[in-house]
């Protein structure tokens, strides 16, 4: 009798698929890419991590909803539930936030995918790893995809930054996605790092009630925004409570049962119930196989690319948070539209300036030329500055911080930056931002009927400012 063979059956590999554009990871820049190819009959096809499938398109949604509620919440309400006395209502509070944010995201994720798949874009959630410069190997579970592309678009975003000498493995010591875990809100809490999640996370903390300090080794924050405006910001901070220390570094971090302490250079010490490292974030660039095509990440792991967003293999594009700074939606959209259109051969966008927004309490935002970056360019501008608590609206919400600045050309009257600091902010840049890309005067802000009480009379007053320095 012949023995039964202990040989498995050999599995062919999977047939290859092929597209004309491949884009590996679902973010905004991703999203964007995608659209724009297959809506002008590219066969498209996107890979994102079936772990990220979810929190992909929804990475700004915790810290929006926890804002949100700060706002809505912060009041004598929640500020009467002292940190540490009413545990179970804050319990309830942040389930809640987390239900939400939840939700929003499942709802957001199930739209997007509605709409790619209305283009033709096909969906693999696994994860790819490059074969060779022209096939991706998917891995889903027990199944496996190849992939062929013409061109490659990679967006996997970025990361936190967790360094090696930082006590991550302590319940109270956290980064930007495990802050939103808590389960109370924590009497203290230490933030290092200024820059946008820290400022968002440090506010909305602080709305909430914890007594927060914020520290920062750079002598100036945010700087893309406007100096006036990061100065009106960081006094909102005092209002809210929070000790803000920059210029300042820090040294060894040690966490305890019960508390952590981190060591400044100046020699003090900082005690406090949890910290939030948010010093950096760095590109999500490993495990994609791409060593084996001769793409090398920089040391934060970000990618390297030119002007059209090509790697240094020309028909593999890069965008959005996974090749640096400044890592905001509205960026990384005009990367993935810009890459697809340098891959296809297409008519480029039109290059406009971009818009930022950091969701702190208040808001920051702004787009075009700062007051500095114009005069370092040797341009001839007048200033016009609109504070908020100079309208109705602003006067009765209290918005004392609130300014809408405008930097205006003076032999033109032409508008050529915004920033606005103060409630509603994310919202308000756009009127300006309409007008520059209109190559409006500032002129035609003083004519506009305006609804009252609004914070976009500020608009009239700035301009009025202008026009008279002018």
């Amino acid at each position: 009798m012949t023995p039964p063979s202990t040989h498995r059956a050999s599995v062919p590999p999977p047939a290859a698929e092929s597209f004309d554009l491949v884009v590996l990871g679902g973010g905004p820049a991703g999203e964007q890419a995608a659209r724009t190819a297959a809506a002008r009959g590219h066969r498209v096809a996107m890979v994102e991590r079936a772990a990220r499938a979810e929190q992909g398109a929804a990475s700004l949604l915790p810290i929006e909803v926890l804002r949100e509620a700060a706002i809505l919440l912060g009041g004598p309400r929640l500020r009467a539930l002292e940190p540490g006395r009413d545990r179970g209502a804050q319990r309830a509070l942040l389930e809640l936030l987390r239900t939400r944010s939840a939700e929003a995201a499942s709802t957001h994720v199930a739209r997007v995918r509605g709409e790619l798949e209305a283009l033709s874009v096909r969906l693999y959630e696994g994860d790819g790893r490059f074969e060779d410069a022209h096939t991706l190997h998917v891995r889903s579970g027990d199944r496996t995809h190849l992939l062929k592309a013409r061109n490659f678009l990679v967006c996997t975003g970025s990361q936190p930054l967790r360094p090696r000498l930082v006590p991550f493995e302590s319940s109270r010591v956290h980064d930007a996605r495990g802050v939103v875990a808590l389960d109370e809100v924590p009497p203290t809490l230490v933030v290092l790092g200024a820059g946008v999640r820290g400022l968002e996370f440090a506010c909305a903390f602080a709305a909430l009630g914890s007594k927060v300090t914020l520290v920062d080794a750079r002598a100036r924050v945010l700087p893309f925004a406007d100096a006036e405006a990061v100065e009106h910001l960081l006094a909102a901070l005092t209002r809210l409570g929070i000790t803000f220390i920059p210029a300042m570094r820090w040294g060894a971090i040690h966490a305890f049962d019960d508390l952590v302490t981190v060591e400044l250079a100046d020699g003090r010490v900082l005690d406090t119930d949890h910290l939030l490292f948010a010093a950096g974030r760095t590109g999500r660039s490993s495990d994609l196989g791409l060593e084996r095509i001769g793409i090398m990440p920089d040391g934060r792991g970000y990618l390297p690319v030119d002007d059209a967003y090509r790697t240094e293999v020309p028909h593999i594009f890069a965008a959005g948070d996974v090749i640096g700074p400044p890592s905001f939606a509205s960026t990384a959209r005009e990367q993935g539209r810009h890459a697809v259109a340098h891959a296809f051969g297409l008519a480029r966008p039109a290059a406009r300036p971009l818009p930022h927004c950091v969701y702190a309490i208040p808001e920051l935002s702004g787009v075009g030329e700062t007051e500095a970056s114009a005069k370092a360019k040797g341009l001839d501008v007048v200033i016009g500055r609109g504070a908020h608590v100079r309208t109705v609206r602003g006067l009765v919400s209290g918005d004392v911080e609130g300014l809408t600045k405008l930097v205006v050309e003076r032999s033109t009257g032409r508008l050529l930056g915004v920033h606005v600091v103060g409630d509603g902010a994310s919202e308000l840049v756009h009127v300006g931002q309409a007008l520059m890309a209109c190559g409006a005067s500032v002129e035609l802000l003083t004519d506009l009927p305006l609804n009252q009480p609004t914070l976009a009379e500020s608009y009239q007053a700035a301009a009025e400012d202008a026009l008279g320095a002018r």
